[in-house]
Order: C-alpha cells, then sequence, then structure tokens
C-alpha cells in the first residue's frame, strides 16, 4: 500500500508524506523506520471538545 501511495505522490508532484503514529507504537514506528520514513521535527497539539 505505502508504494502505491508513494507512486500517486510522486506522478502527482507531491513532496512529503506524513503519517501519524501513537507514540507508544513501537511496532508501527519500527515499520515506517523500515520503509525509510524518519521521525520529523513537527509535535502534534490537540483538545478534546467533546
Amino acid at each position: 500500500m505505502v508504494g502505491t501511495v508513494r507512486k500517486a505522490a510522486q506522478e502527482s508532484n507531491v513532496s512529503q508524506l506524513r503519517l501519524y503514529v501513537d507514540k507508544t507504537n513501537e511496532r508501527a514506528q519500527k515499520t515506517y523506520q523500515k520503509l525509510g520514513m524518519h521521525e520529523s521535527h513537527y509535535l502534534m497539539y490537540e483538545e478534546n471538545i467533546k
């Protein structure tokens, strides 16, 4: 699936792919690293309003 998304992004001149992953989900983080992705310098903030 990642390969398909990468290809579509490249064909559309998209410069980045970004995934959000829970800080405690080490399995997913390792998977993304194996796919060539790296941790970014962005932090995400959110507020639950309901």
